[in-house]
């Protein structure tokens, strides 16, 4: 009945059965995919939200789709705490820190687990727990106990006698540790360099940083104290350029890009920290905070392509956590700006209030920008109505509208 050329082949490659459509099959399959995400289009700028996306490059766009926000929820990543920029942290997941603890307050309190379980249990997990591992780990000291697990346990103990600041215990364990494995050793050099900043002499520690990183200059802990020592020197210079150093080894650590960002924010380097909240935001696109400053920073940058950028991210901040204030104060900004950059070069050019098709100002972008004014402006009044705001309020978001 039908042509050979109209049936699909069956083909085995890789162990896997693929079908091969013809092309007419292909294009009703392509159109049909078409026609189902026409229909879910969902671009809600109008209304406050929009849903975008970040590219390599850290530039944002719409998306012609929404994603299902419980799909990207489900995924745990660390929380960026931006507010207020002058503290600046990450926090790690909750759930795994309260979990760990439970499970290491069951250790302790089963008899059965060795003091060196419970040690290195504290030691995979990352715990700050110096008390702990002080009590059982002393008395490990002279046990007879592998190489390896020995010097982690002294190690162990050095940290934590330094956190306690027990500076003669720390000392005692590191002649130990030096009589095991010599005083070129890197681990010997790094607990040395440790205690040598618990003392206060810095100068020393920084030398012995310079060495690890002249051996190895991809050196990531030698790179984390030697920015923490200049940090807390007040060196913002030799600081940020030690971090820039790190950063190009590790530009996935999006701790890392927060410092940054706070000394571009210290050096009134906005661009800069723009760029750094572009790099954050792409490790923690469901962090509201995150976006609300990266729109507040485009804004303080100014021009008509930061104002749309600004925007974006406020309206999706607002996708994130409907009726955040911030967000919407933002968006009101924005859009404000944006309306009177454009009455400003218009009235500039001599053409008034008159847009052509030669402009660079898009009609239909500008009914969009007054749309999303008056959304802000609308949420705004209705979120303060009734408080004792209001009235200061009203008359600041009226005096923005004239």
């Amino acid at each position: 009945m039908y042509s050979k050329a109209y049936f699909s082949y069956c083909m085995i490659l890789n162990g896997r059965m693929r079908v091969l459509l013809p092309l007419f099959a292909r294009w009703m399959v392509l159109k049909m995919c078409i026609l189902k995400m026409s229909s879910n289009i969902k671009i809600r700028e109008k209304g406050g939200c929009a849903n975008i996306r970040a590219n390599p490059q850290g530039l944002y766009e719409l998306l012609p789709y929404t994603i299902p926000l419980q799909l990207l929820c489900s995924v745990q990543k660390p929380q960026i705490d931006i507010s207020p920029v002058d503290n600046i942290t990450i926090k790690p997941t909750m759930a795994s820190t309260t979990i760990a603890k439970m499970d290491l307050d069951a250790l302790l309190k089963d008899s059965s687990k060795s003091p060196l379980t419970i040690l290195e249990y504290i030691h995979d997990h990352k715990l700050h727990e110096p008390a702990i591992v002080l009590k059982l780990g002393i008395p490990l000291r002279k046990a007879n106990l592998a190489p390896s697990q020995l010097l982690s346990v002294l190690e162990q103990i050095i940290i934590a006698a330094l956190h306690q600041k027990k500076i003669e215990l720390a000392s005692e364990t590191l002649t130990q540790i030096k009589a095991s494995t010599g005083a070129n050793s890197l681990r010997y050099r790094k607990l040395l360099a440790l205690c040598l900043e618990s003392a206060g002499d810095f100068e020393a520690s920084l030398g012995i940083y310079n060495d690890m990183l002249s051996d190895n200059k991809s050196n990531v802990y030698a790179l984390k104290r030697k920015y923490a020592i200049l940090r807390s020197q007040l060196k913002d210079l030799e600081a940020r350029e030690c971090l820039n150093d790190y950063l190009e080894q590790n530009a996935s650590d999006a701790p890392a890009w927060v410092e940054m960002a706070k000394s571009c924010f210290e050096q009134g380097d906005y661009k800069g920290a723009a760029f750094c909240y572009e790099e954050i935001v792409l490790s923690s696109p469901m962090d509201t905070g995150v976006h609300c400053t990266l729109g507040e920073l485009y804004v303080t940058i100014g021009g008509k392509d930061n104002y749309v950028l600004a925007r974006k991210h406020f309206a999706q901040c607002l996708e994130l956590e409907k009726g955040c204030i911030r967000a919407m104060f933002g968006l009101v900004s924005a859009t404000e700006s944006y309306l009177d950059l454009m009455e400003c070069q218009l009235s500039s050019s001599g053409s008034g209030k008159k847009r052509g098709k030669d402009s660079c100002w898009d009609e239909q972008d500008v009914e969009l920008v007054r749309d999303l004014k008056a959304y802000g402006v609308e949420h705004l009044i209705k979120s303060y109505k009734g408080t004792n705001m209001s009235g200061l309020v009203e008359t600041f978001l009226s005096n923005s509208e004239n």
